[in-house]
């Protein structure tokens, strides 16, 4: 049995597939962005913060394989499988990390589409309680950009350094039963 490790960009449906794997598999579920959030609260001195995405993984890292560290003691001696989604996970940071075959990596991302197409499945999905809800399209437009471009970068990266890549614009809810059905087979082998 193995942790799972889901990174990718924002909106692409990290915290959905884990909140799946937990509610399927009964697997425990930690939140990298709850993680960093505490640290923008209890030490900002750090810049562990979601306002500044690369200084947050470069700074992140080391804290990052010491809770790897963890959960796979905690498999170790308790077979608590954790689920640990997380925009600040990036192909090369994991693949730095010495025990990253003691877990399944998989990675979403939201590619092959236009920033026009990604904003509109934004706003139809949109609630008042996610974050990009009053964004002014105009911003948003450009934020769909970049997640499109991190997309492709991830894709590439994933494909040169062999971890899962899904892209969960197209039939996410199929997309994300088929990474659920890959996880159930390499945790039976």
């Amino acid at each position: 049995m193995k942790n799972i490790i889901i990174g990718g960009t924002v909106r692409s449906g990290k915290t959905t597939l884990a909140n799946i794997l937990r509610e399927k598999f009964s697997y425990s579920k930690v939140e990298s962005d709850t993680i960093v959030n505490a640290f923008d609260e209890v030490f900002p001195e750090m810049e562990i913060t979601h306002r500044n995405a690369s200084l947050t993984r470069e700074k992140y890292e080391p804290f990052l394989f010491e809770i790897l560290n963890g959960f796979y003691r905690d498999l170790k001696y308790t077979n608590n499988i954790t689920v640990f989604p997380g925009s600040q996970f990036l192909p090369e940071n994991i693949a730095k990390y010495e025990k990253k075959d003691k877990y399944i990596v998989i990675f979403l991302g939201l590619d092959g589409i236009t920033p026009e197409q990604l904003l509109k499945t934004i706003r139809e999905h949109d609630t008042e309680n996610d974050w990009t809800f009053k964004k002014p399209d105009d911003w948003m437009l450009k934020f769909c950009e970049n997640v499109i471009n991190e997309s492709e970068k991830l894709k590439q990266d994933c494909e040169k350094l062999g971890f899962y890549y899904f892209n969960t614009y197209i039939n996410r809810k199929e997309t994300l039963n088929k990474i659920c059905n890959l996880i159930y087979s390499l945790q039976n082998e």
